[in-house]
């Protein structure tokens, strides 16, 4: 069979990923039909059923808008086993494919509605019921940009460089030492379109009196903006960014001149679709 002949079904990433996928599995091999899982795209295809989390990986394979679903599952990215080094990793990966199945161009289809044969009949499918953790909880709020347009980026979901002091925080810490990123993410993978952010951080008097630059881009090609505060308190930054196609993004503050002392609150930033 070619994969033409084949339906595709695309469960992104979610707490129900997992409980839908071994449903629809059991499902269809009940029926008598053969099912093929897509994981690293160099499966063969001669199955009936395809199953596949990642969208952009199955396209080149045959996929298409015509015999594609995409299961409209809530989304979610599970990162309790992940480590602070090994995130950005996974928020690309998992965000990527997020953002490729709900902007698909065919059948984006919710589970309480009636789903294509042969899963006509499946109802009730319950995932991953334990807590979020905090850091989840964050990233949960910061995916809202995928369906509303615009999200907020709570601090607990970027990266820090801090001095000898450390962080006594997410978002605060100390400035002091060479010039280099202060604060850089979350790579989280944006749509197709203009988006803006307005990035909020507070400085005290000495990190106030140091030149700054902050950044906004697809870990590629950045616009900046050049800043001096000059005093203490908490400042607003808006910039404006042409995403061509569905990328990854990040913010990245950097510490222009060596610093001896000083402390940055960095609060987070909102993020928005400007040209819809």
């Amino acid at each position: 069979m070619s994969p033409v002949e084949a339906h595709w079904f695309v469960l992104p990433p979610s707490r129900d990923q997992d409980a839908w996928r071994l449903a629809m599995r059991r499902h269809a091999e009940d029926q008598g039909l053969s099912v093929v899982e897509v994981v690293t795209g160099e499966e063969e295809v001669g199955s009936e059923i395809v199953l596949s989390s990642d969208l952009d990986r199955i396209r080149p394979m045959g996929a298409n808008a015509e015999n594609t679903t995409v299961l409209d599952l809530p989304a979610f990215m599970d990162l309790a086993s992940c480590s602070d080094s090994d995130r950005p990793l996974r928020v690309l990966d998992l965000s990527r494919k997020i953002v490729a199945a709900r902007n698909f161009e065919g059948s984006l289809t919710s589970p309480a509605e009636t789903l294509p044969y042969p899963f006509s009949q499946m109802t009730g499918v319950v995932g991953d019921l334990r807590p979020a953790t905090a850091v989840e909880e964050r990233f949960q709020e910061a995916l809202a940009f995928v369906g509303q347009g615009a999200a907020r980026w709570a601090p607990e979901i970027f990266q820090y460089t801090p001095g000898p002091e450390g962080a006594e925080q997410p978002g605060v810490l100390d400035i002091t030492g060479r010039p280099r990123f202060l604060v850089f993410g979350p790579y989280m993978f944006l749509p197709r379109g203009v988006w803006r952010i307005t990035a909020r951080m507070g400085f005290d008097v000495d990190a106030g009196a140091r030149p700054y630059q902050i950044q906004w881009g697809d870990s590629l090609d950045y616009v900046f903006h050049d800043f001096t505060p000059g005093q203490s308190g908490v400042f607003e930054i808006t910039l404006e960014r042409e995403w061509k196609t569905h990328a990854a993004s990040e913010i990245r503050l950097m510490l222009v001149e060596g610093a001896f002392h000083g402390r940055l609150s960095w609060l987070g930033a909102t993020v928005s679709r400007v040209d819809q």
